[in-house]
């Protein structure tokens, strides 16, 4: 978001070369690894960034993430699925010993249905509230916690649901969204 918001600003004040300079660090610093192809750019360079995060943080990242052809989710619901489930499972992951730390990212279509799974490394279980989301972790719990919300509302958005389950050092969330 940061490298997001001075890229726009350098472009909106005219500062092309600026604007080239810093792309292209930021490019370098991502590398030049074409990353993940799923099918969307978007879905692309979010999951490729999100790799390369877990990377630097000793978390293994595996990816079978196919996004269909015939699905319209707009880039920012897709977005707002993949950050912030993407986002909870690095946070999680890095609580655990490193040789521990894994995510697996995985999406599948059957019929009108499209199903996207994440599962990764936790410690302890999760309590999870009246509304069904398991209770924030972070001690600033009132402005914490919003994630799996955002989440649950974008695939309700799309006649679908998340299903959340922690046992055995492992959390996973399913998000079902139909196609129409």
């Amino acid at each position: 978001r940061n490298h997001l918001a001075v890229l726009e600003s350098l472009h909106a004040r005219g500062e092309n070369e600026q604007f080239d300079s810093y792309l292209a660090e930021v490019r370098e610093r991502i590398g030049s690894d074409p990353g993940i192809s799923s099918g969307d750019p978007v879905t692309d360079v979010i999951l490729t960034e999100k790799q390369s995060e877990a990377a630097r943080n000793g978390i293994s990242f595996e990816c079978d993430f196919h996004y269909p052809t015939d699905f319209s989710a707009g880039a920012l619901d897709m977005s707002i699925i993949l950050n912030n489930a993407l986002n909870n499972a690095i946070e999680a992951a890095l609580q655990c010993p490193e040789s521990e730390r894994h995510i697996r990212i995985s999406s599948l279509k059957q019929k009108k249905a499209f199903v996207i799974t994440v599962v990764n490394s936790c410690t302890g279980d999760c309590t999870v509230t009246d509304d069904g989301l398991p209770e924030t972790t972070k001690a600033d719990s009132e402005n914490h916690g919003f994630g799996l919300l955002n989440i649950k509302n974008t695939a309700e958005k799309y006649g679908g649901g998340i299903d959340i389950e922690c046992k055995d050092g492992e959390f996973t969330l399913t998000v079902m969204l139909f196609t129409s």
